[in-house]
């Protein structure tokens, strides 16, 4: 018990000494002279000065028995909440510049002349209008020249297109006799093949009839032999 109120003791007097440190370093950051101005001037020499070292010392003395932990206690800094950072230094307002100043108009009697300056006067736009629409005509001069000369060229591309179909057709039509020509060949040279094989066949039993009539003769001429010698 009396470790924890020793340790929230310490912790009490570190907040109050870096609370202090704090308060000292701001006064010091912040400091400027009495009389405002729009451009902030550079803060004294004295706020950089040193403190005295009588309170340097008190505080390191502070310090030291707060930081002096024993061996055994556990690390009660970690628990402590970390110090707000001091604010940032207020930057310099910039001095303000005069205002531009305002643009001159130009006199009146200046406005008619450069309106008429801008704006051609209505003889010039049918000068205009006069040499777009002769422009105009001679470009459909040129492209009805253009129309007339390849209109020959046309009927000859037509008639060109003509004879190129009647060569197909007639190329078509040869195609398909010379098919015709070669299923006939190949019909004819079909029944050829088989007029030799017949005749082949034929040739073959009129051999065998011709083998078997020569022995029914020799047959005949021995029975014929053999019947005059018995008689």
């Amino acid at each position: 018990m009396a470790d924890d109120d020793e340790r929230a003791a310490k912790a009490a007097r570190a907040k109050a000494m870096l609370k202090k440190r704090q308060q000292k370093k701001t006064a010091t950051s912040t400091g400027t002279p009495g009389v405002t101005s729009p451009i902030i001037s550079p803060p004294p020499s004295r706020a950089f000065t040193p403190a005295p070292a009588e309170p340097a010392d008190e505080e390191k003395r502070d310090l030291g028995d707060v930081f002096n932990v024993g061996k055994d206690e556990p690390d009660w800094l970690t628990g402590l909440p970390r110090a707000p950072s001091p604010p940032p230094p207020a930057a310099p307002v910039p001095a303000k510049s005069p205002p531009p100043p305002a643009p001159t108009s130009p006199p009146q009697n200046a406005l008619p002349r450069r309106t008429s300056l801008t704006s051609p006067p209505q003889a010039g736009k049918e000068v205009v209008l006069q040499k777009q629409l002769s422009a105009l005509q001679a470009e459909n001069e040129a492209l009805a020249a253009d129309l007339a000369r390849l209109k020959p060229l046309e009927a000859q591309a037509r008639e060109t297109e003509n004879l190129l179909n009647e060569s197909r057709t007639a190329a078509r039509e040869l195609e398909e006799r010379v098919q015709r020509l070669q299923s006939e060949n190949e019909t004819l040279q079909h029944n050829q093949q088989q007029t030799i094989s017949l005749l082949v066949s034929e040739k073959a039993s009129l051999a065998s009839e011709l083998e078997r009539l020569e022995g029914v003769e020799n047959c005949t001429r021995f029975i014929s032999r053999a019947d005059l010698n018995v008689n």
